[in-house]
């Protein structure tokens, strides 16, 4: 069960297409649209969610 756990945390995709494509560097003189900043915030709260669940796991697996 636990290697079945540890298994399953590592196909957890940690950056999508969707991310890559939403974060970039402000520095290069690209601004984010409204929509493009509330999708980037929302995906940011996934992966929290993400985070969350994997050290949750993780406390199982061990």
């Amino acid at each position: 069960m636990n290697a079945v756990i540890k298994e399953t945390i590592k196909t957890i995709p940690y950056q999508t297409e969707a991310t890559q494509s939403v974060e970039r560097p402000e520095s290069e003189g690209v601004t984010m649209t409204e929509a493009e900043r509330k999708k980037a915030e929302a995906l940011k709260r996934i992966d929290a969610c993400i985070d969350r669940h994997e050290s949750l796991l993780m406390k199982l697996a061990k």
